[in-house]
This record gives C-alpha cells, structure tokens and sequence, in this order.
C-alpha cells in the first residue's frame, strides 16, 4: 500500500475546505482483534487530481484501544485534520464501551507530536525508544 506524498505548498491552503476531504474506513476482524483504517482522500483543483492527505489506523483488543499510527501531511498539517481523524476513534470508543487508549509514537517529532496528544486529553510517558500515549475517556453510559 503506498501513501501518495505532493508537495502543494502553503499557498494553495487557502482555498482548502475540510468539509471537502472524502474518508473512506476500512475495518478486518480476526478473533478478537478489530483493525481500522480511516483514510482521507481530498480533491487538489490546482493538480487536478486526488491525494491521500491523511490516514489513522486503530485496533481493538481486550477492551482497549490502541493507536497504531495517525498523519496528515505536511502541506495539509494545523487545519483541524488530525482532530477529525481522533474523533472517529473516539466514536468508535463510545460505541464498544472502551474507555481506555493507548499508543506510541517515535520521538523524532517530539515537539509537534507532545502538542498534538496533549491537546486531546493524552497523558505522555517518556520511554527509551518511543513515547507512551495513555487516554482515559470520560462519556457517561447513554444505556444507563
């Protein structure tokens, strides 16, 4: 599976409209383990083609969730996507009962990567090779 990668350039952000991006989720089960792959295809009117610009990939297992791996592309980064890409997880959170998620991510983006999970509620392990995301949601129980 390739990830297409444009360089488009800041000034073309302008005209950029989230409403736009076209998401497209994949989910596999095997046992007790659920995968998901969310990816958002957006419409480059100065290329006149379409580019994968973002994708989040998740799975569920023994009532947690864990973060495999979330990324918007530079030219598309600080617009609101990666927050969107985190809200279908956390609906799909909701929907299972699973309160708790978990992750890690590569160091080498430290400041970026801290400012990005913490704003979402993400509590930061420091570990040796890679940083340790930890979230709780809080939602109350709609069937109680």
């Amino acid at each position: 599976m390739s990830f297409w990668i444009y360089n488009i350039g800041m000034m073309q952000r302008k005209n950029f409209n989230i409403n736009n991006i076209r998401f497209y989720r994949y989910q596999s089960f095997s046992g007790d383990l659920a995968q998901v792959k969310i990816y958002g295809h957006y419409y480059e009117q100065e290329l006149g083609r379409t580019l994968r610009i973002c994708k989040i990939l998740y799975t569920l297992q023994n009532n947690v969730m864990t973060l495999d791996k979330i990324k918007v592309e530079a030219d598309y980064q600080h617009l609101g996507i990666g927050s969107k890409l985190l809200e279908f997880m956390f609906e799909d959170c909701k929907k299972a009962k699973v309160k708790n998620i978990e992750g890690e991510f590569a160091p080498d983006d430290e400041a970026q990567g801290y400012a990005f999970y913490t704003k979402h509620g993400f509590e930061i392990r420091e570990e040796v090779m890679a940083d340790k995301l930890y979230k709780t949601l809080d939602f109350e129980d709609e069937n109680e």
